[in-house]
């Protein structure tokens, strides 16, 4: 009798626990029982409330491989100078074999679409400078742009199909100006309205060769890896100025400052002359010890001069950091300003002598040697800067001689020697342009 009242209670108790189960829709162990013994099928018309069981999908091995991925829009490959020269990470002054490669060494002409003769002289100095070329060939590995978007993906793609992609057989070889356009494209496209450059981005109007210069070097630094700094490296010169009061009972040094630029611009010292009285170098030597005029503490401490009146100060500059690329330009610019409603722009076209190489280690401030080479010369003809044609005068690739680059035209009127690069001229008969632009490698 206690056997049958003790299992009369555990079913009891067991049949409770079951409908309680069974009366929520929200756990599937009770839908699942009730589903008849017979089938191990789950038929949703069974379960109240919509609930389906599905069991979970098996794991099948596609007899085919996976399908490629939908392709996106077509993106050019990112041409670069390739096995461009580099040390101890430092960027290296001479050109790699590979550029050799084609057997043509003098330089080839650039198109004119509109006024951009400024643009195809500076072009043609930096592509024959080794240092800048292996440059582009050591940052901006990289870009998903076109190249068009992108002016760094275009100068480099520039500076490789200008060595690595000529006939030696042609005695003048049709450079693919598609190239090159597409470099003056990438300037209208990607260059912001508040750049300096934006007036002439779209080469309708004459500029300086310095403001694309200036262009440029933004796009290149920008392109770059900020850990790396390889575009200052070669362009970016430091110095550092002392300012001592030369007036009497005063003496006041002013603390020095550095100064940080990538263009040394240096004045000519005789304006009205046929020939400058100072050579490049002695223009260069004026610059880094001059005098000029400003207000001095000492002074008006000492009570030698009111605080608004001038002193004179000498100026001395030393180089820090020395570029491996060195622009110098010629201030051939100067301003009548005696009278301050007719302000008159004159260009100074008189000679300044200059030599193939520059040696400014007395202008160093740990006195050691500092030579550079010439590589190009951007010449203007023209009374003002404003209007005008720029060319260029360059040394050629092997290094055994001088050519003229006319936009797309390429001469020599001495035979290859330095007279070209120091009197270029846009024939032998022609107009005589006057240098304005020196681009000068390191040496060493």
């Amino acid at each position: 009798m206690a056997f049958s009242r003790n299992f009369a209670r555990l079913v009891m108790n067991s049949k409770e626990t079951l409908d309680l189960i069974c009366q929520d829709d929200s756990y599937p162990l009770g839908f699942f029982l009730k589903v008849r013994t017979d089938s191990m099928r789950l038929r949703p018309s069974q379960f109240g409330r919509g609930w389906l069981y599905r069991a979970a999908p098996r794991k099948v091995r596609s007899p085919s491989p996976t399908p490629p991925p939908i392709p996106g829009p077509y993106t050019p490959p990112h041409r670069m100078p390739r096995l461009t020269l580099a040390r101890g990470g430092r960027i290296t002054k001479r050109w790699h074999a590979s550029t050799y490669a084609g057997g043509y060494t003098r330089p080839v002409g650039l198109y004119n679409s509109g006024n951009i003769c400024y643009r195809n002289a500076l072009l043609q100095c930096l592509l024959h400078t080794p240092v800048f070329y292996n440059c582009l060939g050591r940052i901006h590995f990289k870009c998903s742009k076109q190249a068009d978007q992108c002016v760094t993906c275009a100068l480099q793609a520039l500076a490789h199909d200008y060595w690595l992609d000529r006939n030696p057989q042609d005695p003048q070889p049709n450079f693919p100006t598609n190239t090159a356009s597409i470099l003056h494209q990438a300037v209208i496209n990607t260059c912001p309205p508040d750049d300096d450059f934006a007036v002439n981005a779209d080469g309708s109007e004459q500029a300086d060769p310095i403001e694309f210069l200036t262009f440029l070097r933004k796009r290149l630094i920008e392109a770059e890896d900020p850990h790396t700094n390889r575009v200052d490296s070669v362009l970016q010169m430091q110095i550092e100025q002392t300012g001592t009061c030369t007036e009497q009972n005063c003496g006041f040094q002013n603390p020095s400052e550095t100064i940080e630029s990538y263009l040394t611009s240096v004045a000519m010292a005789d304006d009205r002359a046929v020939y400058n009285e100072l050579s490049l170098l002695g223009c260069v030597k004026a610059t880094f010890k001059e005098n000029a005029q400003a207000r001095c503490e000492g002074c008006a401490a000492k009570k030698l001069k009111p605080k608004t009146q001038d002193s004179t100060r000498a100026l001395e500059r030393r180089i820090v950091k020395a570029p491996a690329l060195l622009a110098l330009q010629i201030q051939r610019v100067v301003y009548d300003t005696r009278d301050p409603l007719n302000v008159i722009q004159r260009k100074l076209s008189n000679y300044v002598p200059f030599d193939e190489d520059l040696d400014l280690s007395e202008f160093t401030k740990d006195g050691s040697s500092l030579k550079y080479r010439l590589h190009g010369v951007i010449g203007h003809a023209g009374d003002t800067v404003d209007e005008g044609h720029y060319i260029a005068a360059v040394r050629d690739h092997d290094g055994t001689g001088f050519s003229i680059v006319n936009d797309h035209l390429v001469r020599r009127n001495y035979a290859g020697d330095f007279r070209e690069i120091r009197e270029p001229r846009t024939s032998p008969s022609g107009t005589r342009c006057s240098p304005y632009i020196f681009i000068y490698q390191q040496v060493g």
